[in-house]
């Protein structure tokens, strides 16, 4: 509810204006570009960004995109500063940021949805369902598809470019927890 307050609508959003984090996009007008992350001005490629101890798959050029983890079902994100490649690996030289997220009700079910529509064609939508049937056994699915149109301001500049973009991603979860 805090992060949602404050208008955050991704990881990348969340962790922007950190101290000694950076979020970086291709512009400042881009919304919806790729989001990196650096801590302490460290390259973006020496750290590992982690959800549920999983390292997260799908870099572009070995950088995470935040902005690609909704906080449908976060229930925290821990920053862990300077080396840690002892303990993570080579991935960890700069340090780590792990997403934690929500495990399904007790008992019953959630739903968390999104949808939202903007200029050059915005367009976000996520759905997120969990249900446990019993307390041993609990299911999390979570789909969610974003984009939006590209753009040129100057046609004598490329730097006023901007890209389309469309994403979909889904996510799975089984939980199992033997009495």
């Amino acid at each position: 509810r805090e992060l949602r307050a404050r208008g955050a609508r991704t990881v990348g959003d969340t962790l922007d204006g950190h101290l000694g984090v950076l979020v970086g996009t291709q512009a400042y007008y881009d919304r919806g570009a790729p989001q990196g992350l650096q801590l302490w001005g460290c390259d973006p490629r020496r750290l590992l960004v982690l959800v549920d101890g999983r390292r997260v798959i799908g870099t572009a050029d070995g950088i995470v995109d935040a902005a690609q983890i909704g906080l449908g079902d976060v229930a925290r994100i821990e920053i862990l500063r300077g080396a840690a490649s002892a303990l993570y690996g080579a991935d960890a030289v700069c340090g780590v940021v792990h997403v934690i997220r929500r495990a399904p009700p007790r008992r019953g079910a959630v739903l968390d949805a999104l949808a939202e529509y903007g200029s050059l064609n915005h367009h976000h939508l996520r759905l997120d369902v969990g249900v446990r049937p019993r307390p041993t056994l609990g299911l999390r699915a979570g789909v969610e598809v974003r984009g939006r149109d590209g753009f040129d301001l100057d046609r004598s500049s490329p730097a006023t470019d901007g890209y389309a973009a469309r994403a979909v991603q889904g996510s799975l979860r089984l939980t199992w927890q033997p009495a």
